[in-house]
């Protein structure tokens, strides 16, 4: 990574799914519902090769099931579609808008601090899990990789300044089987 990708980083907003029609058109599974996936002339899709390609979106319309349909300037055929599958899509993180005190990004949490309500140390975020219902953090705690969904009751704040995140109680978690890897 040079100092300028280190100052600069790529951020994701959206992996490319399948093709959709025979025009070019993809399927995306976004990581966000900022419009700036769809505003910004500087996307960039990171192909597998190392080499980016800079497009923008022409025309989108919902698929269900968090996915979303776009037209992207360039892929002009079903082909060209099909070579961009599994491929992230985003942008530089100087063009993300400023946070809230109480935002993240996803992108900032890996190698941020979990720690429990009194303050123990648990884990390092290795990881961030996205499904289409909820978004995780992966964990290792006690040896044991743990799921820990961002939502209530186990995400209690993400403080970005000091790079911790504060969880509940995970024994429900832990318990039902369902955070275990």
């Amino acid at each position: 990574m040079t100092a300028d990708e280190a100052a600069d980083p790529f951020i994701v907003l959206a992996v490319i799914g399948r093709p959709h029609g025979i025009r070019g058109a993809v399927r995306a599974r976004l990581f966000s519902d900022s419009e700036l996936l769809f505003e910004s002339d500087k996307l960039e899709i990171h192909l597998a090769d190392g080499s980016v390609r800079t497009t923008h979106v022409l025309g989108s319309h919902p698929a269900g099931n968090g996915m979303v349909v776009l037209e992207l300037e360039g892929v002009t055929g079903r082909t060209d579609a099909e070579s961009l599958k599994g491929l992230p899509m985003g942008v530089h993180r100087a063009a993300l808008p400023a946070l809230d005190p109480d935002e993240f990004y996803l992108a900032d949490l890996p190698g941020m601090s979990v720690v429990n309500e009194a303050g123990e140390t648990l884990g390092v975020v290795q990881e961030v899990m996205s499904y289409p219902t909820v978004e995780c953090v992966l964990v290792r705690v006690k040896g044991r990789p743990i799921e820990i969904p961002l939502v209530e009751p186990w995400l209690v704040d993400v403080d970005s300044v000091a790079r911790v995140i504060r969880v509940g109680d995970l024994e429900d978690l832990s318990d039902s089987g369902t955070g275990a890897r």
